[in-house]
């Protein structure tokens, strides 16, 4: 591969910040805390949406079958090693049609370890590890959009995500 072919850019581009820096310390200190009281809004809203039925029982509809239904395969997992996620339920292991792989095991996986700790007779603890991986992604873009569009630029990507 050649540079005439793939020319490198002499820097990378740099987008102007959503809202403009203030100039003066007490500005600046102003800005900071509204930025926190920002990030703090975004974070308060998102556990609100996020927690809300947290505890609910995998009792009906699409949600409630499935949270039942990959529970289940996260306890065959942990019960009988199986690397294949089964929804198989009992404790004798289940059969070998039982497979299911239409899913990525890894969230799977990240569920073992709550179970193992926290139980896995409660729902919240199924639902734990989504919430979590969430707030990961929504503060890595709150951090991506701010290094592109400035702190504002952050935090209104971030409340975009959450609403």
């Amino acid at each position: 591969m050649t540079d005439a072919l793939f020319p490198q850019p002499d820097s990378a581009p740099v987008a102007e910040p959503l809202v403009p820096a203030p100039t003066t310390a007490r500005g600046q200190r102003i800005d900071r805390w509204a930025r926190r009281g920002a990030l703090a809004a975004i974070l308060i809203l998102f556990a609100g949406y996020a927690l809300w039925g947290i505890a609910a029982p995998f009792a009906w509809g699409h949600y409630g079958y499935h949270g039942g239904f990959h529970g289940a395969a996260v306890r065959n997992w942990e019960r009988h090693g199986i690397f294949t996620l089964t929804p198989h339920v009992g404790q004798s292991p289940p059969p070998r049609h039982a497979s299911y792989v239409h899913h990525p095991v890894l969230g799977y996986q990240f569920s073992i370890p709550f179970i193992k700790v926290l139980g896995d007779q409660k729902e919240w603890v199924l639902r734990l590890v989504p919430v979590l991986f969430t707030l990961a992604i929504l503060l890595v873009l709150i951090r991506l959009a701010g290094r592109w569009w400035g702190p504002w630029g952050g935090r209104a990507a971030g409340a975009v995500f959450v609403l």
